[in-house]
């Protein structure tokens, strides 16, 4: 979200999952949502995309259909590595763990 607005961005996902339906028409397709970051100096520019970030991840789940599935990740702010942006080793874990869980209760 630092350089789309939510519109912007559910509007380019949703033309993604368009073109992989047309070449992929018999593939189900799993996003997940997005997590925040913690950037240190950057705090109204932060605010702002974590609100961005929680307005894409609530809409996202609009575009589920018996085509889409979302999984939703409880992400924390300790699961970032000291950049603030990338999943450190315990957010990896919830990523995974919650993509496992998906797929177990889908096949």
């Amino acid at each position: 979200m630092k350089y789309d607005t939510p519109d912007v961005a559910i509007e380019k996902t949703a033309n993604l999952i368009r073109e992989f339906k047309l070449a992929y028409p018999n593939t189900k397709l799993a996003l997940t949502t997005l997590p925040h970051i913690r950037v240190s100096g950057l705090k109204p520019t932060i605010d702002q995309v974590n609100a961005d970030t929680d307005e894409f991840n609530a809409r996202l789940s609009s575009l589920a259909d018996d085509y889409i599935d979302v999984i939703k990740v409880r992400y924390t702010d300790k699961m970032l590595l000291r950049d603030g942006i990338h999943l450190n080793s315990s957010g990896t874990k919830e990523l995974t763990s919650s993509m496992n869980k998906y797929l177990k209760r889908r096949f």
